[in-house]
Order: structure tokens, then C-alpha cells, then sequence
């Protein structure tokens, strides 16, 4: 298979909504904090292992630590941010007083959200490594 027709395969598999959702965990300069990773920049977030953070020194927190991961990211002032020019949502919640921060689409359904919330809060522990 050539590598023009390889790539329209995988991007209509990426399309069909059927591939697993790939997860990279990095650790931070600050010990505290874990850096996530979901399919290549489409989503990131962000977590802490202690209690007390705010959503500005999180989002400040991602801006700086995402260089480790080679994207482009940029706060604009209304809170948005932008990953290699793609417009995300920031989303901030708390789990059990856990901060987590997301960086999502803003097409991204609830649910789906809600999900990677609890997917990030059950490995803020965990070292740097990929897991799917």
C-alpha cells in the first residue's frame, strides 16, 4: 500500500469513530502535577495530586509544560486556548479536591467529557508512560 492511500485509510478509520482512544501521561517539572495526552493534542489535561490549585495556576501550569510535548499553545484573553491553531474549551472541575483541567473541543459531547475527567482523576498517580 502506498503511503498516499495508507494515510486515507487511517483517516477514514479515525473518521469512523472505531479507534481507541491513544493516552500519554507526562510528568511536570513541578512533582505535583501530571500531564495528559489524548490522540496527539485533540485533548489535553491536566492534574494535580494535591489539593488547592486554582484553574489559573493550572492553565498557566499547562501552558508552560506543554512544550514537553511539541504542540503550540497559546491562552488567548477571553480563556480559550489554542493547540497548534485549533480552537479548545477549558473545563475545570474538582474530584474529591483533586483539580483537573481539560482542554477540550468545543464539539465534544458531555458525556465524553465527563468520562476523560474520570480517566485523568483514576491515573494522577501514575508515572509517564502511554496506556490506551
Amino acid at each position: 500500500m502506498n503511503d498516499d492511500k495508507l494515510k486515507r485509510v487511517k483517516k477514514r478509520y479515525k473518521q469512523s469513530g472505531h479507534h481507541k482512544l491513544q493516552t500519554r501521561i507526562f510528568k511536570t517539572n513541578d512533582p505535583r502535577l501530571r500531564l495528559f495526552d489524548f490522540d496527539y493534542g485533540v485533548v489535553m489535561g491536566l492534574t494535580s495530586n494535591t489539593e488547592g490549585m486554582s484553574d489559573v495556576e493550572m492553565s498557566d501550569a499547562i501552558g508552560y509544560n506543554s512544550s514537553q510535548l511539541g504542540y503550540d499553545v497559546y491562552r488567548m484573553p477571553d480563556g480559550q486556548f489554542l493547540i497548534d491553531g485549533v480552537e479548545k474549551d477549558q473545563v475545570f472541575s474538582q474530584h474529591d479536591g483533586c483539580p483537573v483541567l481539560l482542554l477540550v473541543p468545543p464539539t465534544l459531547p458531555e458525556k465524553s467529557r465527563i468520562a476523560l475527567e474520570n480517566k485523568i482523576f483514576e491515573h494522577r498517580n501514575e508515572g509517564p508512560h502511554p496506556f490506551y
